[in-house]
């Protein structure tokens, strides 16, 4: 029998992620619309970069339940500025993909799971 995740690590958080990130329409599977550990142009990694048609729509950061979001939140605006997306930092509310507000994409800097 395989060790249990805690719900205070990042490996949990990334779980609830994927899951949100699936049941708002995102395909996790098909290796081009949500891009796991993502490297920038400058050489820092995202987590997660949500993508539509060779567009970034998101970038995401996994956090454990231990770390502020907004301590994390410098993060996610160089993430934003690396990716040209608008900064918004709120918990995980990914756009799907199909939305019509997809024109405006959002990077989602960090989230806290209790």
């Amino acid at each position: 029998m395989g060790r249990r995740v805690s719900p205070t690590t990042e490996a949990f958080a990334r779980v609830k992620i994927d899951a949100l990130l699936k049941d708002a329409g995102w395909d996790l599977a098909d290796g081009t619309s949500v891009l796991f550990e993502y490297t920038l142009t400058d050489g820092t990694r995202s987590d997660y970069v949500c993508d539509r048609a060779g567009r970034p729509m998101a970038a995401l950061e996994a956090k454990h339940a231990g770390i502020d979001p907004v301590a994390a939140q410098d993060q996610g605006r160089h993430y934003a500025a690396e990716l040209k997306v608008p900064f918004e930092a709120y918990p995980l509310r990914p756009c799907r993909p199909d939305s019509g507000n997809s024109s405006f994409p959002h990077c989602i800097a960090a989230q806290k799971f209790a």
